[in-house]
């Protein structure tokens, strides 16, 4: 937790800070996004060149618009997300059931670390390719869409759209990775606490008060899913869109001319391309993961040894643990569709039933 919190705090949004050099890191990330958002907007429709103008449109305003977004949540819901925190200290500590138990759960985090990891570097390497392909092959226009691109720009201006674009490059990665860091640590965590309720489940040397505190554990996993969700629903409909529309719509640039396409096109667009794929399979999978491991607590209890005396005695708690249990945990898309590879699924024929119908237009015109 600490690592993504380190990255949300270089932007001044720590929900556990609220010091005046925070408030101060905030509003300047705002302002560069802001600015470069209002260059992008006023070149687009006030010097709209048609094709060539939405292609760069499309590059430069739909990380600005999901960056701003993630970047607002950390505001909107801070008293939120401060009460997450402090009530993942109240997650069961590895070792409760045992050193046998706690290596084999703390075998699991590496996984979910190097996840993590992959997930920086892809983006770290989509952002660092987003803001050189134009100095590689030396387009002679700025990282993104900028007002007056289009006639040229003369010095000062391209300096200061240098430095304002590469600022935002920065502010865009550790916006985006910060905010999926924080949420796929608060998602990991509970799959864990998940695994453990379900060893609980299957001790059968359970006395009565063990039992209740499991139950009780339970219930305020099922709590904590829905307090997760009621923060980040609305969030994950604008990140499933956008990333449909910017596959699609980075799909189209790179076949427009024909495949196989230019080098520059493909470096340009294909990391981009990559990047909102990758994020939606990483939130999509770790949804899965929850509802998944969230429904194996009712299996365990299914299978308990219900002749056992202790077993028997708390059947009906029991019971109605399990019938709870089979209703997973789940984060749903805005209330549309529920976070899991499905929505994944149905995101990707999305995407190729629009390339399939690009690429039959295109041979029509050709």
């Amino acid at each position: 937790m600490e690592k993504a919190l380190k990255l949300v705090n270089i932007l001044g949004l720590d929900p556990r800070k609220n010091d005046t050099f925070s408030k101060f890191r905030s509003i300047f990330c705002f302002t560069i996004l802001i600015s470069a958002s209002f260059s992008s907007h006023l070149e687009f429709f006030l010097n709209f060149k048609g094709l060539e103008t939405c292609e760069r449109a499309a590059e430069s305003i739909i990380p600005q618009y999901q960056t701003m977004c993630k970047m607002a949540t950390f505001l909107l819901y801070k008293t939120e997300m401060l009460d997450l925190i402090k009530k993942s200290e109240r997650f069961w500590k590895l070792d409760r059931f045992g050193d046998l138990q706690a290596k084999n759960l703390h075998s699991t985090y590496p996984i979910f670390q190097i996840f993590f990891y992959v997930y920086v570097v892809i983006l770290f390497l989509t952002c660092a390719m987003f803001a050189l392909v134009n100095w590689i092959f030396d387009t002679g226009k700025p990282i993104s869409l900028c007002y007056g691109e289009s006639e040229g720009l003369e010095t000062p201006w391209v300096e200061f759209y240098i430095v304002l674009q590469s600022v935002e490059v920065t502010i865009i990665f550790l916006g985006i990775t910060g905010y999926d860091m924080v949420f796929l640590y608060y998602a990991g965590s509970v799959c864990i606490q998940f695994q453990m309720l379900k060893m609980a489940f299957a001790e059968r040397k359970m006395n009565e008060r063990q039992f209740l505190k499991a139950v009780k554990h339970h219930e305020f996993l099922l709590q904590y899913v829905e307090q997760l969700g009621d923060i980040y629903s609305m969030w994950f409909l604008l990140q499933y869109f956008s990333s449909l529309f910017g596959i699609c719509f980075g799909l189209f640039l790179i076949s427009k001319e024909g495949l196989p396409t230019e080098p520059e096109r493909l470096s340009k667009y294909f990391p981009y391309i990559f990047s909102f794929t990758m994020q939606s399979f990483t939130f999509c999978m770790t949804g899965t993961m929850l509802s998944d491991w969230s429904s194996e607590i009712s299996d365990e209890i299914f299978h308990s040894d219900w002749s056992d005396d202790q077993v028997y005695k708390n059947k009906t708690a029991r019971l109605i643990v399990m019938n709870r249990a089979q209703r997973p945990a789940k984060i749903s898309i805005g209330k549309f569709l529920d976070l899991n590879l499905r929505s994944f699924i149905l995101l990707m024929r999305s995407v190729f039933s629009f390339l399939a119908f690009v690429n039959n237009i295109l041979n029509r015109i050709n």
